[in-house]
Order: C-alpha cells, then structure tokens, then sequence
C-alpha cells in the first residue's frame, strides 16, 4: 500500500492552488508602500471611520429622539442573528417591531438599523457585534439600549482576543451604557456571562437550562428530521415551544429571546406560540432539500471551532440513510494544521457514515480517519468544491443528510448549488467574506428538470425575509397621503378598464398585496366582478393581512415567488402586474420573473405591467433613499418605455398600448403633502386636492414622459 492513496476519489491536486504567486504580488505591493498589513488595515479602518462619520452623528441624534422606542441590544460570540429572528417573531405579534437586517452587526450596520427605527416603532432589536477591541463601546454609544442581552463567550476573532476573559471583557461595555432603569438579561449557563451581573447598575434577568434562571429551558429535542422542541419555564408557568431551527444548540439562542420578551411586557404563552415559524439563518444549519431526496444541511457562514461541536452534535443524533460530513477547516483553532486535521478526522468517525474532506490538507485528514476506524471505501478527499460537487452528484441517494461544514472564505455554498444546476464561478482562491448566494459572480443557473420550488431557495431567501419585514410593518404606506391613494387606485383602475377585456369567467392574476395589505389604493375589489381573481405575494404575511382586509367577494390569495408561481402553466386569462418587476435588483432576475408570468399566461392573454419611470429625474434621489432604507421598501432594476417594449417582445408578447401614469413629483409632493396634512389636520384636503389637479395637468404636456411617476404597457401572449 505503499506510495498509493487508499481513497475512493484519486483527486488531482489543481495547478497553483497554494497562490503563492498571488502571496507574493501582494507582498510587493505592501512593501511598495512602505506600510504593514496591520498598519495598511488601520488606515482602511480610519478611512472608514471618516467616511461614515456623519452616518454616525446623524444615527446618534435620531436615537436620541426616539424616546419611546425600547431599543434591545443582541449580542454574544454565536447565535445573535438566530436569537434577532426569534425575538422579532415574538415582539412583532404585539406591537411594531423593527430589527437589523440579516445579520448587519457592524458599525455601518447599526447606523442604519437605528435610521430604519421610525417613532411608531415600539421596540428596536439591534444585533451588535464586535471583531476588535473597542467595537462595542462604539456601538453601546450609538444604541443606548433599554435592554442589552448577552448570549455567550466563545472563542471568535481570536486574532483580536487572545483569551476567553478578553471576549467576555468587550461584550460587557454594552453593560456600561445600560440606564438605570434599564435590564441586563444574561445566560446562566455561562459563567463568564453570569459574573457579569455585579456590573449591571439595573434589572438582570437571566436564562439557561440551571434551576436557578429566571427562564428555564428543559425537555429538549431536536434530533433530525425532528426540529427543536423544548419547554420553557418563567414565573412558575411552563408553556412548550416549537420552532422550524436545526439543533439543539439554539436552545439558548430561543431562551434569550423569551426572556427580553418578558421584560418587555409579552406572556410567556404568546411568547413560546410566536417561534412556531422561526427558522434557521442561511447557512447556519439552514436545511435545504435536493431533487433527488437528499438534504444539505449548510453551515458555511461560522467557521469557529467553537461552533463545530454543535454541527457534529446534530449529525451524530441525526436519523436518516447514511449521514455525510463535507469538511474544510475552522478557524480560532489555536493549533497547527495537522492537529486540526487529526482533530476532524477523529471527529468524523464518530458522527458520520462517510467523509469528504475538501483542500490542501486533505490526503492527512483522510488518512487520519481511516486510522481512526472509518471504512476506506467511505472517505474521499477532494481538491476544489467542484470536485467535491461531482463527487456528491454520483454518489448521493434519497434519504441521505449531508452536513457543510466550513469557513465562509472556502465558499462550500458553490457544492450545494452545483447540485441544482450549473454555476460559472470556477475560482480556486476567492478572498471575497461573503456567502455565494449574494454574490454576482457566482452565475448560477438551475437544471431544467429541476423542481421549480428549489430555483430561489438559496438567492431568493433574502428576498423573502425583506418582504416579510415589510409586510410586518402595519404603517408600511405611512408616507401615502389618502387622497394620493385614491389617485393611485383611480389611475390603476382606468388602466384595467381600458386594457382588460370584459368576459365572464375570466381569471385575472395580480402580482403583489401590498396595496391590498396596507392603504387605500388597493385594486382587487375594482377589477371586473364577474372574473375569478388572484392575488399573490412573496411574503406569506402579507398574504394573511390582505385575506384579512380584503374587499373583493371570491378572490383567491397565494403565498408564491414571482420566479416560480405556483400556478400551472397556461392557467390564467390576465395579468396585472402593477409596480411588481421594479423591485428586483438585477435585470436577470427581471427577466426571469418576466418569463415565470408568460409562463402561466394562456395564449392571447392580456398582460399589464407597470413599472416605475426611469426618466423621472427624482427616481434616481428616490433610489438613493431606498439603498440607505429610508423607504419601507426597496426599489430595484425597471428600463424606460422603449426598452420595456422590448423586453415584451423579446419574451413573446405583442405590445399593443403604452401609457403614462400620476405626475406627482413624489418625493417633494410626499413632503409637501405631510407637512400639509400635519399644519391643517382634517382641512387639508382641499389644498392637496388643488395641487393633485394641478400636477395633473403635467400629463397634457409633451414631457410627460419625464414627469411621471410611472410607465405602463399592454399586450398579449402570441399564440
């Protein structure tokens, strides 16, 4: 057996895999300039500093204006984005709630999570985080929180905290800006965070599975398929919670979130009913199936050592076919490469069936699990992901549970993709810190006899959640005036009457509910009563609180993506798809969407579509304000007229109209129109009245097509 690899993939290590040419270029560049790593990071962070300085004051003085917004500070080593989730199901059952999007923990993400925080808003849940000394004075400063809750001490960004006690040291300066009159909740499991009581001048509640927790967690259950189920205790009333996350080591993450809703004011029982829906963050042990009847389990973001343990904890409890470790590296492992390695291997044989290990050092691991006791046949040692994701192409079954386990910069997202389709990312070395699903380059492109549910399940799951915060929001249409609703609804509906033809028994799809959820404009009851109407959303929220106020007798609503509506094809007889296709971030995805309704429209079907105008010179200001989530939802990718035109007839409708809708000058008529109502109260519709006659007297000029708002065109499907 000498000199021979007893592995079943004889894998061939890629040229120039190690990039030393790439170390060594860059190592030029820095002696260049004369300046150290550490010293060229400093001046990034300096410039950075600089840059969003006014960011910062401005954040500082809104937060000191929102004197009725209880603010919660999340933070801790694991589990804050998990925790964020579950805090704003349990506090947005009850009041208005608005929390960090995704995981935005850093400087430039709490400034805009505080400028998100409208006076209406009851709570606001910002996620904290800290990768060097100093971060979290700065952000305690900004927050001021009313309630700061820490999770735990583990070993992360170990490059800026050597030990334990200095990770426990910075996460208690969010303490030190705590009021008075404010609550420290704390776990009692850790004795790092449990110490830290006698620096609170408040309230401290604490959480844990220990018998002397203010909240109790017991009975706990999680082993796959099953998803976390415990019990939890507070006040001598115990009440069971089910969640949809993966493990058993969110337990904590679940405990943290109840406590800060006591605090706050919320019963224990409404509390533990609200995390019925909470899942797990992407790529942090978030399930994802396969077409073929496997599951993927990713958990690609964390790398930490201290987070692996959970991960190989849930595989070894897992029930299903054979259980399959995909494995990189760690990273606050404070050993040297073959240790690491010898660490995994002897790990793998204890939680899996098989074992792919994935880069440079994977012979040595492979090697050490077979001296552990693992069958030949069942390791496999892999160069690059794509040679681990043709691997899994051959060799997975239904029924089979198969972990990713890596760092975020060995990018495993691109296996799970590989299994869905094709993806034109082929990067060795990628520096980039982000996951694959937000990234541009990764060109993925779904097989064709692929279930068209699991197209987005990856890039459009932080579309959804978007959707879904919007749709939280009660006051969402806040900025919309109610006579400019009415506008609105009247301009929309003369559309559909000119455009849609009246025969009993059509069936009508619109593509979004917004308006139907939130304000006056809504359109479903002004479409034809004899058609049979369909209203869909991407956010399932939303959908309820247009069943909920709708006032069209009959329509159906669905819960569905755009790209991947789940209607058969050919099904419907129109189409109205009013300021839908506008809020997609690329063109690709405008056209897909655009294909998914041609899809479903029945040849010489009526389609209708409008789209925010381009040409407006105040939609590039308004764009601006929607990136720095000034506005409750975000604008995307829309083309002017001519184009769109050609969008149509390139995807096979035979555009017979266009038009031009409501010339408002919406963001300085929004203004004009709130200060106006705010000065005149109830008097305020005569002058707002007179100055929506006047702007409609832009549609009779030649530069219409500058001044409006919005540009519609009609069509049908050729047959």
């Amino acid at each position: 057996m000498a000199g021979k690899r007893p592995f079943s993939l004889a894998a061939s290590r890629p040229a120039g895999s190690m990039n030393k040419l790439s170390g060594l270029n860059e190592l030029k560049t820095i002696m260049r300039l004369g300046l150290s790593p550490r010293r060229r990071e400093a001046c990034r962070d300096a410039w950075a500093l600089i840059w969003n300085l006014p960011f910062w004051v401005v954040a500082f003085v809104w937060r000191s204006l929102l004197v009725r917004t209880t603010f919660i500070a999340v933070t801790g080593s694991f589990g804050k984005t998990t925790t964020k989730d579950c805090l704003e199901a349990i506090l947005s059952s009850v009041a208005p709630t608005v929390a960090t999007a995704g995981n935005a923990n850093g400087r430039v993400g709490i400034t805009r999570t505080i400028l998100r925080v409208r006076p209406w808003h009851r709570f606001a849940i910002v996620e904290t985080g800290t990768d060097r000394r100093g971060a979290m004075v700065r952000a305690a400063i900004l927050v001021r929180p009313d309630i700061a809750l820490i999770l735990c001490v583990a070993r992360s960004h170990s490059a800026a905290f050597r030990t334990l006690e200095d990770v426990a040291r910075e996460k208690a300066q969010l303490l030190r800006f705590l009021p008075r009159n404010g609550t420290a909740v704390l776990s009692g499991d850790d004795s790092r965070i449990a110490a830290l009581r006698e620096r609170v001048r408040g309230k401290v509640v604490t959480f844990g599975g220990k018998g002397g927790c203010d909240v109790v967690g017991g009975e706990l259950s999680a082993n796959w398929p099953d998803r976390l189920r415990m019990t939890v205790t507070a006040e001598g009333e115990t009440e069971s919670a089910e969640t949809q996350l993966v493990g058993i080591h969110w337990a904590n993450a679940v405990l943290g979130a109840v406590a800060v809703a006591k605090v706050c004011g919320v019963g224990l029982r409404q509390a533990c009913a609200a995390l019925s829906n909470v899942s797990s963050c992407q790529a942090r042990m978030h399930p994802e199936p396969l077409p073929n009847g496997a599951i993927v389990v990713r958990d690609d973001y964390n790398g930490s050592i201290d987070s692996l343990q959970p991960a190989f904890e849930f595989l070894r409890t897992a029930r299903a076919e054979r259980r399959i470790l995909v494995l990189t590296d760690c990273t606050d492992f404070r050993k040297n490469p073959r240790q690491r390695q010898s660490h995994f291997a002897r790990l793998a044989n204890q939680v899996a069936e098989v074992a792919v290990f994935v880069g440079e050092r994977c012979e040595y691991a492979a090697s050490r699990a077979v001296r552990e006791g693992m069958d030949r046949s069942c390791v496999y040692t892999c160069f690059t992901v794509e040679q681990a994701a043709e691997l899994l192409r051959r060799q997975l079954r239904p029924g089979d549970l198969v972990l990713l386990r890596g760092r975020i910069q060995d990018h495993l997202a691109r296996i799970y993709f590989r299994l869905l389709g094709e993806v034109d990312c082929r990067r060795t070395v990628c520096r980039k810190r982000c996951l694959c699903d937000a990234c541009e380059e990764l060109g993925f492109r779904p097989q064709p006899d692929r279930p068209r549910l699991q197209a987005a399940q990856g890039i459009g799951a932080m579309a959804d959640r978007c959707w879904e915060s919007v749709a939280a929001n009660e006051h969402a249409s806040w900025y919309l005036d109610p006579l400019v609703a009415e506008q609105k609804r009247a301009a929309n509906l003369n559309l559909a009457q000119k455009w849609l033809e009246e025969r009993a028994g059509l069936t009508i799809l619109k593509t979004d509910l917004f308006e139907e959820a939130n304000s006056r404009d809504e359109l479903l009851s002004g479409l034809p009563d004899s058609a049979r109407l369909i209203g869909m959303d991407i956010a399932p929220t939303m959908v309820l609180r247009a069943r909920t106020c709708a006032k069209a007798n009959g329509a159906r609503f669905l819960a569905t993506d755009v790209r991947q509506i789940g209607l058969a094809s050919e099904s419907v007889d129109a189409i109205f798809s009013n300021s839908t296709l506008d809020h997609f971030s690329s063109k690709e995805e405008f056209k897909e969407a655009l294909r998914e309704l041609i899809r479903i429209l029945r040849p010489g079907g009526t389609f209708i579509v409008t789209l925010d105008n381009p040409r407006n010179p105040l939609y590039a200001f308004l764009r601006w304000l929607g990136r720095r989530g000034w506005l409750p939802f975000p604008l995307g990718y829309t083309a002017p007229l001519s184009a769109l035109v050609a969008e149509l007839e390139d995807a096979g409708i035979e555009v017979s109209a266009t038009d031009y809708l409501i010339h408002n000058p919406r963001v300085l008529s929004t203004a004009m129109f709130l200060v106006i109502r705010r000065v005149l109260g109830r008097f305020a519709d005569w002058p707002i009245g007179l100055l929506l006659r006047v702007f409609g007297w832009l549609d009779r000029l030649p530069t219409r097509g500058y001044t409006a708002c919005f540009e519609a065109a009609r069509g049908t499907k050729r047959g």
